[in-house]
């Protein structure tokens, strides 16, 4: 009796992986994307990775990790270095990120930026955080935000502005990488990034449908809609940035723990500031200031400090 062929498997962990969510629905970011680590001291080059069928981002080896270090994931700890993620969509869907994290590493990234938040914070970032996050929480993912070139989906509402710092005497500069939050009723509901150049989307999924009331219970809703607000934070995170710069997630949402910045309703007399927007289910919601009676500008200007 011949015996079939007996095969060993060996499983060798990888040194660096990432899981990347939507902020608008936090659903897996498994395609359209490059990702590159690159070590933040020495010579070595970016390491590429790629994607595994659980939609996981990774590469399967780190260069300068000797292979005993590499298959011994126990000394991991102490061999880990820093190392400099640079994520990019190439189908043009989200904004670039960018962050620090120490490899190689066990499993998917779990970015320290997360941890020692205050609970205001918190409570601004829910809309990217999973559902049962608590303040010990510290996920096993990165956001990437919704960009220009961010296309309208199903089932989720869609914000936009051109974000603009006015000033005093009416000289304007572009809001780059400021944070915005829609909220409903005292809830964060979306959270938001614009680029570089100001321009500011907040996608995410529409809230519960508002009561109706008795009249439209017997003849039905011409729309259906939500008074939302509208808060923007803006550190002025572009200024000092090198042309085409993207700062890291850290300083972005950080700019989440700074007053907001007054967002302007109009700049006729004494420039009252944005009231609470109508989100009418299907429609983007386009914010803008008005810089004469009726007539809006097309940007959301926010008041210099």
């Amino acid at each position: 009796m011949k015996l079939a062929a007996a095969h060993d498997t060996v499983t060798l962990p990888l040194p660096a992986a990432i899981r990347l969510r939507s902020a608008a629905d936090r659903r897996l970011v498994d395609a359209g994307l490059e990702i590159d680590a690159s070590p933040v001291a020495g010579m070595r080059k970016p390491v590429r990775l790629g994607r595994v069928p659980s939609g996981v981002w990774v590469a399967h080896v780190l260069p300068g990790t000797g292979a005993r270090v590499a298959n011994d994931a126990t000394t991991w700890g102490a061999s880990a270095t820093p190392y400099r993620f640079a994520v990019d969509d190439a189908w043009g869907r989200f904004l670039p990120l960018r962050l620090s994290a120490a490899l190689p590493f066990r499993g998917a990234v779990r970015w320290a930026g997360w941890s020692g938040w205050t609970d205001a914070r918190r409570g601004q970032a829910r809309p990217i955080l999973l559902p049962g996050a608590d303040p010990a929480t510290i996920p096993d993912y990165l956001p990437l935000f919704p960009g220009p070139g961010w296309k309208p989906e199903p089932g989720l509402a869609d914000v936009r502005a051109q974000l603009a710092i006015r000033e005093t005497g009416g000289a304007l500069r572009n809001a780059g990488w400021a944070v915005a939050t829609v909220g409903l009723g005292g809830t964060t509901i979306g959270l938001g990034v614009a680029d570089g150049e100001g321009r500011l989307v907040v996608a995410f999924p529409y809230p519960a449908l508002p009561d109706q009331t008795p009249a439209e219970a017997a003849q039905g809703r011409p729309l259906i809609a939500w008074s939302v607000s509208v808060q923007v934070h803006c550190g002025e995170l572009a200024v000092g940035l090198a042309a085409g710069g993207v700062p890291e997630l850290q300083s972005i949402l950080a700019q989440l723990d700074s007053p907001p910045l007054r967002a302007l309703a109009t700049i006729v007399g004494a420039q009252a500031p944005l009231p609470d927007q109508q989100l009418v289910l299907g429609r983007t919601l386009v914010l803008r200031t008005e810089i004469s009676a009726g007539k809006p500008s097309s940007s959301l200007f926010l008041k210099s400090p």
